[in-house]
């Protein structure tokens, strides 16, 4: 398609083939690194430390990030919606994306970082601050963006959002290189060294701790490096999560015919666990929920009608809508 860039597509019978295909021929992250400016917006820079982190250790322990989900789901959604013991005017968006940030900070960052009202704003505004420093550079010639950029308030708030991250996000950093054997074992120039990392502690499920086992001996953690590996991983993760939710909330909103019998399916299924709560075995199991909201996806997919929807809804200051949470 004459695009700019231009645009491929292809039949879904190539999907295999193209999906197993290596980096050095076919890379998404440097497909984002080019088509969103990435020089400047740091989208589609290379982190490998994240990346090993999230394809390694993320999905290894979901099994054990739930009950900590869960946790956070009872802290977060009274703060964030109320009491809700009658109709309530709630901006749905608003509320999902703070309930989301704070719950994903959960195994990004641990506690107390997720419960820091001034982390959960560095991160949810992040993509905004983004678009902003995409839309500014992207007005300029390609060969006098690197003149400009420096002189650009956009991308100067960008610089100033990851630092600002990076101090937030370095205390936490220091507590966990400090509760580790390794720290003892630093080499003698100082330089971090995870050898003798020891096993996950009761507090160090999160993505911090992950990152730091996949540094290499010589590598010095940056804290200012490490926090930006976190807001994008918000930027990925927080506002899709957030739109999906949303969508779905408002289809239920539009269906309560089906809230009782998805409230009496999530009640009977985490009734047959010890302690009540949902186990990864317990996911498939929720059959009516996943139907729902695979239904809400296919109806309104994100990208397309979805996320002009949810724009149309995001600034209006309020919804009535009963509470289905």
């Amino acid at each position: 398609m004459p695009l700019n860039p231009p645009q491929v597509i292809l039949p879904n019978s190539l999907l295999n083939e193209i999906k197993n295909m290596p980096d050095d021929q076919i890379s998404f992250r440097k497909a984002v690194y080019a088509v969103l400016l990435g020089k400047y917006t740091s989208l589609g820079t290379h982190h490998p430390q994240l990346r090993e982190a999230i394809k390694v250790d993320l999905t290894r322990n979901i099994a054990k990030t739930l009950a900590d989900l869960q946790d956070e789901i009872v802290f977060t959604v009274p703060k964030e919606f109320g009491d809700c013991d009658d109709w309530t005017a709630v901006n749905v968006y608003h509320s999902l994306l703070n309930t989301v940030a704070r719950i994903s900070a959960r195994v990004f960052v641990g506690l107390p970082l997720c419960r820091d009202d001034e982390w959960i704003k560095a991160t949810t505004h992040y993509t905004e601050a983004v678009a902003n420093g995409f839309k500014a550079i992207s007005k300029y010639p390609f060969f006098i963006r690197p003149i400009v950029a420096p002189f650009i308030p956009e991308l100067r708030n960008l610089n100033l959002a990851r630092r600002r991250a990076g101090k937030m996000i370095g205390p936490t950093v220091a507590t966990i290189m400090n509760s580790t054997k390794s720290q003892a074992n630093a080499s003698s120039d100082g330089s971090w060294n995870n050898e003798l990392l020891s096993p996950y502690g009761d507090d160090q499920y999160n993505l911090i701790s992950w990152i730091l086992r996949h540094y290499e001996a010589g590598q010095q953690p940056n804290a200012e490096v490490i926090g930006e590996e976190q807001l994008l991983t918000g930027f990925a993760a927080i506002h899709t999560t957030s739109m999906t939710a949303s969508q779905a909330i408002f289809d239920l909103a539009s269906y309560p015919q089906y809230i009782p019998e998805l409230r009496a399916e999530i009640n009977e299924v985490s009734a047959k666990e010890p302690d009540g709560k949902l186990k990864k075995t317990s996911m498939p199991k929720l059959r009516k929920l996943d139907s729902f909201i695979k239904e809400s996806q296919r109806m309104h997919p994100l990208g397309m009608g979805n996320s002009s929807y949810l724009k149309n809804h995001k600034n209006k200051s309020k919804q009535l809508i009963k509470a289905v949470l």
